[in-house]
């Protein structure tokens, strides 16, 4: 089968040393454990579009998913469970990016979306 890079996202989402892999397919999220199979609490069923992002966004002991869905983001558990949905008007890609006060900043479209905290494990 044919795996297009754009839509993969790799992380520990479940903190056991070892990452998984998060693809976008037909509107839905699924999560491979490195033996192939299903993440606990996956696939994830929706009108899921764009690319996916893994960071600590909400300052959990795990990190979260967050990827666009109709016309919301949905902020996701490693296990599968919609935690947050944001509203949003834009189409465009999400990216996290550092502000000037340490902290880091989701960009949606041409709005910016500030959290307290975010833990990023950059390799």
């Amino acid at each position: 089968r044919d795996i297009n890079s754009y839509n993969l996202a790799i992380g520990d989402i479940d903190q056991d040393g070892i990452d998984e892999i998060l693809e976008l397919t037909g509107s839905q999220i699924n999560c491979y454990n490195p033996n192939g199979s299903l993440c606990n609490g996956f696939p994830i069923y929706g009108d899921y579009h764009h690319n996916i992002l893994i960071a600590n966004i909400l300052g959990e002991s795990h990190p979260q998913i967050i990827s666009r869905a109709d016309e919301d983001i949905h902020i996701i558990s490693y296990n599968g469970e919609i935690r947050h949905k944001i509203s949003s008007e834009f189409s465009a890609d999400l990216h996290i990016v550092p502000k000037w006060d340490y902290r880091f900043a989701l960009i949606d479209g041409n709005r910016l979306l500030k959290f307290n905290q975010v833990y990023l494990k950059i390799l």
